[in-house]
């Protein structure tokens, strides 16, 4: 099952690549721990927004690269009602073609770019193998072990790129049951009328059986030895220890004692992150007590004057790995005292 990641570059913006996407980080961390982080590196478009010096060492970080531009593009200009969500989700919708083509069936193991390893690329691939599993209906980490998964997507989104509001409220009667989904089958939650995302889109393929899932029950059976988490804003729900007592061992996170598979640093999560670093640099001003999940009033303020104190860089996400995997760690996150939900961690 060969490791993947897909990327792309908008226009201008190679000089900030990194901070936003943060691969350079990721596979140096892998590195240090041992990993052997080999994965194939797939651009979209925007390859060549890249200088010399920034491939150059994407390729020595042990990324094996692929320019699909040309295919993409075909792609793009084939479906152009997808552009009605704009660049962003667009994208994501096809990159899974995107990925038929370029692979023909191989088995795949789908990581975002944003995903920071705790444990080897080659060790979940091994972990994953002969499976199709989406993580909690995330495409955060997605297992590609039957070659049915990409045709089957492909045709339900050409079905829906040809009548995005009448497929969507097709889908929208359909949801009954979801929140059994959502728990066995890993399908996710929809909460929009209208599909705006691959996500949404695929969350209603699996809840619907159109997309095929092993089983999530067996998957986790199979690995006693790592907890599976897609959003970590939401360990809570989606991991049933109590109470999930956080240590890092030798650069290794580990919760309840088990290993993390990975975090998906998205961004919701950083800027939760964002609001402990606004209490460390603030002190007293920023209170105590428990971080909120959302971003309202009081903390707001707090944002604004974590970002002037940083240059405005609160939200940049290779400023926050750094900041938890290099010079710090999640102790502070993951206290009782601290979470936003109660009773999740010990105090």
């Amino acid at each position: 099952m060969r490791p993947v990641i897909i990327v792309w570059v908008p226009a201008g913006g190679g000089a900030r690549f990194e901070a936003g996407v943060p691969l350079l980080f990721n596979a140096r961390r892998a590195h240090a721990l041992g990993f052997a982080p080999a994965v194939d590196l797939v651009f979209l478009h925007g390859r060549a927004e890249l200088d010399d010096t920034c491939v150059a060492q994407l390729r020595e970080a042990g990324y094996a690269m692929h320019d699909a531009e040309p295919g993409f593009r075909a792609h793009s200009a084939r479906l152009p009602a997808l552009g009605r969500f704009g660049e962003f989700e667009r994208n994501c919708f096809l990159r899974w073609l995107v990925l038929a083509d370029l692979y023909a069936g191989e088995p795949l193991l789908h990581f975002d770019g944003d995903v920071v390893f705790n444990e080897s690329p080659a060790e979940l691939a091994q972990l994953c193998a002969g499976r199709t599993l989406v993580l909690q209906g995330c495409p955060a980490l997605v297992a590609l072990g039957d070659a049915a998964w990409g045709v089957r997507y492909a045709a339900e989104l050409e079905r829906f790129a040809r009548d995005i509001d009448a497929y969507s409220a097709a889908a929208w009667a359909e949801r009954t049951g979801w929140e059994d989904s959502a728990r066995t089958k890993w399908a996710g939650t929809r909460d929009r009328r209208t599909i705006s995302s691959d996500q949404d889109l695929i969350s209603h393929l699996i809840h619907t059986d159109r997309l095929p899932q092993s089983s999530p029950a067996e998957f986790l059976a199979s690995a006693p030895q790592q907890v599976f988490f897609e959003n970590p804003l939401l360990i809570g729900e989606l991991v049933p220890e109590r109470p999930l007592a956080y240590r890092r061992v030798a650069g290794i996170d580990t919760l309840g004692g088990r290993r993390v598979a990975l975090w998906h640093m998205q961004t919701d999560w950083c800027r939760y992150l964002a609001k402990h670093l606004a209490r460390e640099r603030l002190g007293e001003l920023a209170g105590t007590g428990r971080v909120t999940f959302r971003t309202r009033d009081r903390e707001t303020l707090l944002h604004g004057a974590l970002r002037k104190l940083t240059g405005g860089r609160v939200y940049d996400r290779a400023a926050i790995c750094r900041r938890f995997f290099e010079t710090g760690d999640f102790g502070a996150v993951f206290r009782d005292e601290a979470w936003w939900e109660r009773g999740v961690f010990p105090g």
